[in-house]
Order: structure tokens, then C-alpha cells, then sequence
């Protein structure tokens, strides 16, 4: 159960920060109530500077701690705040993203699996492929982090998944070029396996999307 600050803080950042001051505030009581019960015998016959300064050291305690909780929460709230901004900035990239990888998909596993196309046509699919891969920039999978585990890493999932295919995209490239052809079977392992992966990272580019999305209708409420 979370604490409903205005800034929306997480539940382990609330944790983190009540377990911090109530260590300092049970320590600072604990001295305070051994004093009143004791008469402040501690301080029976000392000078007056030294009670200042015992005084002056409690102060510098909790002043301390005050700065340190506030600076950690600062940065939480600004990351929180980047976080929110790179998902709008990427809900839509994200949901077209997804949708050109499909559609690269389909042409993809078509050029490769039809006999009568040729090794130039299939050459051009393939650096089709690469291009939609670098036409595309988000912010790192990271910086989603404060409002979405879960976003995070299904991007960061998709993003590794797309560096794999470009470099079997330069296999299969290279092999046409090398040969002049590419076998049938070749042919058929290429076009399964892109047709396995680019599935895949078309559905997870739609769920990081879709986090997005949540994430931004959150903020109106």
C-alpha cells in the first residue's frame, strides 16, 4: 500500500524514504526519552557549550538527512517526469514501428520463398529491412524504467531482438552477393527464421506501445 503523494512516487521509493527517517527519528527519540528520564543526567555538571554542541549535532543530523531525502526525491520526480515525456514521444513511433515491421515481415519471407524472384529483388528486400531498422530512434529502454518495468523491457527486448536480425540480414545478404544465388534451403531457413523474429518484435513494439499509452492516459487521471 502506497502513500498517495501528488508526485506519484513508487511504493519503494516511499519504503525507502520511511524506513530512512524513522531510523533517524527512533534514534533521535530514543536519546531524547533517555534524557527526560534520566534528568538529563548526561548533561549534569557539563558545560554549557557542550549541551549546545550535543544539541547542534542532533540538528546536523536531522538537517542531513532532510537534504539527502529531498535530493533523492528530486531525482526521482525528474527522472519520473522524463520518463513520462519519452513516452509520449514514443507511443506513436513505437505503434508505426511495429506496424511497418509486419508489413517488412510479409514482403520479406515472400521475396525469400518465391522461386522466380531474383537475387537482386531479394538483395533490395533485405536493405528495405535495413533501413526501416535505422529510420526509427527512441530514447533508451532505461529511461522508461521509473514508470514501467515492464515497458522497459519489452523494448529493450525488441530493440536486441532487431540488432540480431540486421546482422542476419548481412548474412543473408552476403551470401546472395558471395554466390549469386541463395539455395532453396537456404532460402527457407532465412525466411523462417525472420518470420519467427519479426513477429515477435512487431508484437513486442505493440506492447511497449501499448505501455505508452497507458502511461500517458495516466497522467488525466
Amino acid at each position: 500500500m502506497g502513500v498517495k503523494w501528488s508526485e506519484n512516487y513508487s511504493v519503494e521509493t516511499q519504503r525507502a524514504c520511511g524506513i530512512a527517517i524513522g531510523f533517524a527519528a527512533g534514534l533521535v527519540t530514543a536519546w531524547m526519552l533517555y534524557g527526560m528520564l534520566t534528568s538529563w543526567a548526561m548533561f549534569k555538571d557539563a558545560p554549557w557549550w557542550d549541551v549546545m554542541t550535543a544539541f547542534g549535532t542532533v540538528g546536523a543530523v536531522w538537517t542531513a538527512l532532510g537534504v539527502a531525502v529531498w535530493q533523492y526525491l528530486e531525482r526521482r520526480r525528474e527522472r519520473l517526469t522524463n520518463a513520462f515525456q519519452a513516452a509520449a514521444h514514443s507511443y506513436l513511433q513505437l505503434v508505426v514501428y511495429a506496424a511497418e515491421v509486419e508489413v517488412t515481415r510479409t514482403g520479406l519471407v515472400a521475396t525469400l520463398t518465391d522461386p522466380a524472384r531474383s537475387s537482386d529483388q531479394r538483395i533490395g528486400e533485405l536493405n528495405h529491412f535495413q533501413k526501416v531498422g535505422d529510420s526509427y530512434v527512441l530514447p533508451p529502454p532505461s529511461e522508461f524504467s521509473p514508470i514501467s518495468v515492464k515497458l522497459s523491457a519489452k523494448l529493450a527486448a525488441a530493440l536486441g531482438r532487431m540488432e540480431v536480425l540486421k546482422r542476419q540480414i548481412e548474412l543473408a545478404s552476403s551470401t546472395i552477393r558471395n554466390r549469386g544465388s541463395m539455395s532453396q534451403e537456404d532460402r527457407s531457413e532465412f525466411a523462417e527464421f525472420f518470420n519467427s523474429e519479426l513477429s515477435d518484435v512487431a508484437r513486442l513494439l505493440r506492447q511497449a506501445g501499448e505501455e505508452c499509452r497507458k502511461a500517458i492516459l495516466h497522467l488525466d487521471k
